[in-house]
């Protein structure tokens, strides 16, 4: 997964324990605010409430003796019901003063300081989780004959050397016509380790199963060459994580 982590709420950030490669685990602290405002509101959101409660019993007394009106009961308990959903409103935005994670991962790039005042939605930090991850590259079109979902792939990552194994988990419908080239989205195995959020680097990626294929391209140039080797092509390729774990079949 990934995501940018915004404000949502315009106020002042009292702190940002996280920085940028700092791991984190589901429900740790990411960003808080100062939220003296927020907490106020909610404590007269409940003095609200406890009075409209109050004048809703008054009424159900006086109508019990004939002094009101059935209109005027139904309007108090109306009022006591509006004061509820006025705390329960206030009690959400005080929430909103502690942004905690969503699932297990690491800060790629904070984008706010603390003591900084920020608006509503302004980004405040990225975090991916690395548990989950695809790689996003674009191929030559005509390999559309043969390139299907859960077709196997060798990743290898220059800056580690080391080389994954993925599938093809989407093709995309469209066909660049300047390039004739396609996008298509690869899902790394699952016993793939020691992965890192890449982001716009140059890889290298084989296709597994297609030795006995006659093409290879360099994406770099955006030019297919006929070769007699197994394909092999070096791509611009974007590695980010799945939106949902998933296995391919």
């Amino acid at each position: 997964m990934e995501a940018t982590v915004s404000s949502q709420f315009a106020g002042r950030l009292n702190a940002m324990p996280k920085q940028v490669g700092d791991t984190f685990a589901a429900g740790d602290l990411l960003a808080s605010f100062d939220c003296q405002e927020r907490r106020a509101a909610v404590g007269a959101a409940q003095a609200e409430l406890l009075g409209a409660r109050e004048t809703h019993l008054a009424r159900l007394k006086l109508q019990s003796l004939g002094a009101v009106s059935d209109l005027d009961v139904t309007m108090a308990a109306a009022n006591a019901e509006k004061a509820q959903s006025q705390l329960a409103l206030a009690k959400t935005q005080e929430r909103y003063c502690v942004v905690v994670a969503p699932y297990p991962g690491k800060v790629v790039k904070v984008r706010a300081k603390a003591f900084e005042s920020v608006s509503l939605g302004q980004p405040l930090l990225e975090i991916v989780n690395p548990a989950s991850m695809r790689a996003q590259l674009f191929v030559p079109s005509h390999w559309i004959r043969w390139l299907k979902p859960g077709t196997p792939f060798s990743l290898v990552i220059d800056e580690t050397g080391l080389t994954y194994t993925a599938r093809v988990h989407k093709i995309s419908g469209r066909v660049d016509g300047s390039s004739q080239t396609m996008e298509i989205t690869d899902a790394f195995d699952r016993s793939a380790s020691n992965r890192s959020p890449w982001t716009n680097v140059a890889r290298s990626a084989t296709p597994a199963s297609f030795a006995s294929r006659c093409a290879s391209a360099t994406m770099s140039g955006l030019n297919s060459t006929p070769s007699a080797r197994a394909p092999r092509f070096a791509a611009l390729i974007t590695v980010m994580p799945l939106p949902e774990p998933r296995s391919i079949r």
